[in-house]
């Protein structure tokens, strides 16, 4: 199945193409309805997957992912944020995986003590699922949360592990 199929799928009809500069770049950011699953909209990332991330030797990792961010309303600065986001591996000759860290320059927010990229297990579990239905060249593609994370937030998962920031977020309903 292709992504966007897959995304159709699990998510239902596309709403919006909120591709920051329409072809321009090589990935589209589209968002979804989404309030039936709980969440008011999800944007996505297609494209990321069409190029292998330069994953390391003896790593078991797919060199193929996408990106998923929950939100309450579309935006054309997420949409800037996720393209970047979806496009660093490839400036960078890196990979993005579970639990990466990625420090954007400024405040995400303005106000906000937001600076990381936190990626980790899409929050809906059909979404979780993208690895066993979609694969490019035959590698399965993965489907990584961005939660956006504080330099402390950051900090404590460095120092007490993911179950400690999880649970920091159970505690403040976090989604």
């Amino acid at each position: 199945m292709d992504r966007v199929s897959y995304y159709k799928s699990v998510m239902g009809e596309q709403v919006e193409d909120v591709t920051p500069i329409a072809g321009e770049v090589s990935i589209q950011v589209l968002a979804f309805n989404t309030e039936g699953l709980g969440v008011p909209c999800t944007m996505v990332t297609s494209g990321m997957s069409d190029r292998a991330m330069s994953i390391p030797a003896g790593s078991s990792a797919s060199p193929r992912a996408e990106l998923i961010w929950y939100t309450r309303a579309s935006s054309r600065d997420y949409a800037v944020m996720l393209a970047w986001l979806a496009e660093y591996p490839f400036i960078d000759g890196t990979w993005l995986g579970h639990g990466h860290t990625v420090r954007w320059y400024k405040p995400l927010f303005e106000g906000s003590e937001l600076h990381h990229y936190w990626l980790i297990p899409p929050l809906v579990t059909q979404h979780r699922k993208m690895p066993e239905r979609v694969r490019v060249k035959g590698n399965p593609v993965h489907l990584w949360w961005v939660v956006p994370i504080t330099i402390a937030e950051l900090e404590l998962r460095v120092r007490e592990g993911t179950d400690a920031l999880l649970d920091v977020f159970d505690r403040h309903d976090h989604p």
